[in-house]
């Protein structure tokens, strides 16, 4: 669920909104291993700004979770995967 949380006071140019982005999903990949989604802490979009800025994912399989954690806030284009407790730090492409 996408819900927009600040429209920076245009009325009418929506690229610079934030938005806060919730939700869970299941499913099985086309290899027929079952998976979940869910995204535990809000995804924050911040207007203006090419990657989520906070947040956490956590995507589980019979194999492992992963734990894909956005950050605080900060505009950067860091995110931290943990992965069976094996933490990395991922720098995010455009």
């Amino acid at each position: 669920i996408r819900t927009r949380i600040d429209d920076n006071k245009t009325e009418n140019t929506y690229t610079d909104d934030s938005y806060s982005i919730t939700g869970y999903t299941e499913g099985v990949t086309s290899n027929k291993v079952k998976y979940t989604l869910k995204i535990d802490e809000p995804i924050i979009s911040k207007g203006g700004f090419r990657y989520f800025v906070s947040g956490t994912i956590v995507t589980s399989t019979e194999k492992g979770t992963q734990y894909l954690n956005f950050g605080n806030g900060e505009e950067d284009n860091i995110a931290i995967s943990t992965i069976n407790d094996i933490t990395k730090k991922i720098e995010l492409k455009w």
